[in-house]
């Protein structure tokens, strides 16, 4: 007889920290299922929540190196002699790695003396205020800076609820779905004192033009937060310093050795190319990153390990393994810890 089981855990897809139930069939996901008492979403899931589990379909299973295959002993060996050759070693993180692989990863780069740095689409680390994501349908004004309608939907749909309720909604940026559903647009944040904030104004934004905005917006009078594009973007910055589009550059020009860690940087438009010495992806997928690596580690999903991820707003879920990882694999954790 199939075993089914439906489990509770945190999507991954944004961040803003849905709740999702995961459908699984023999030790295998297959779905999801709406979870109705999750105080952000309520039940509802957009697009990406809904086929975030599909992550598993297209995983990598063994280490490889550019020609072939090969043991987690030789590749450890492989990065270990790496390691000991470089004297510029770089680790790019992402926001999809949980709090406590973060505090990790800040350990490792510490031990083998390694900068360490992950891409924010610009905005920077701050002292960004908490909020309750059921307070956004209060407020008066609210000013959206990005496609946060088109991009973070189950979001947008507090803010659609606040214009129901008679919030004026703004617009800044280029043409998008967001623009169509906004009362006022403004082309860029220059414009921000003309919509005259104050404290029943809310700013959101998912992306900046540089780290300077973030100045415009927290002397605006508006309450504020980001809506990181990441699940896990505000967790990790305590532990792992962001990096700007041009910070970004830099970081891997000065760079002998870069490890990835769950980032794809050549999907980025701010940048084209990767010219290092040695390569080293470390991913559950297949991506663009990992296709020209010169060694790339397989590491489990959310699914396959315990952690805690932040959202947004600040507010920190636990989430929990659900379904065992494929036995060549391993934890993040558990390649980090090799090199501490």
């Amino acid at each position: 007889m199939e075993k089914f089981i439906v489990e509770h855990t945190i999507c991954p897809s944004c961040g803003v920290g849905c709740g999702l139930n995961i459908i699984c069939i023999d030790g295998v996901p297959k779905g999801i299922y709406p979870y109705k008492r999750h105080p952000i979403n309520e039940g509802k899931n957009c697009k990406n929540g809904r086929d975030s589990y599909k992550i598993v379909e297209n995983r990598i299973k063994h280490p490889k190196t550019k020609k072939s295959e090969i043991s987690w002993d030789d590749a450890f060996n492989l990065l270990s002699e790496k390691i000991n050759e470089k004297d510029k070693i770089g680790i790019l993180a992402s926001g999809r790695l949980s709090n406590e692989e973060a505090e990790t990863l800040k350990k490792l780069s510490e031990k083998i003396d390694a900068k360490a740095g992950f891409y924010t689409y610009n905005i920077p680390k701050q002292e960004y205020p908490s909020i309750n994501i059921k307070d956004i349908e209060n407020y008066k004004k609210i000013i959206l800076i990005g496609d946060i309608l088109n991009e973070n939907p189950l979001l947008g749909r507090r803010v659609l609820h606040a214009q129901d309720n008679g919030a004026e909604i703004i617009y800044i940026g280029e043409k998008s779905r967001t623009m169509f559903n906004a009362d006022k647009h403004g082309k860029s944040l220059e414009e921000l004192e003309k919509f005259e904030c104050n404290d029943s104004c809310l700013i959101l934004f998912n992306k900046l033009e540089n780290e300077n905005d973030i100045k415009k917006i927290v002397n605006s009078g508006a309450d504020f937060s980001p809506v990181f594009k990441e699940c896990n973007a505000r967790g990790v910055m305590e532990f792992i310093d962001p990096l700007t589009d041009e910070q970004l550059k830099k970081f891997i020009e000065e760079i002998e050795l870069l490890w990835v860690m769950h980032a794809d940087p050549l999907e980025l438009e701010c940048l084209e190319s990767i010219d290092v010495d040695f390569l080293v992806v470390q991913t559950v997928e297949k991506n663009k990153t990992s296709e020209v690596a010169d060694l790339v580690l397989p590491t489990s999903c959310w699914l396959e390990k315990n952690g805690t991820f932040t959202n947004s707003f600040g507010y920190t879920q636990k989430f929990s393994k659900i379904i065992e990882k494929p036995e060549t694999v391993l934890d993040d954790e558990e390649i980090m810890k090799k090199f501490i």
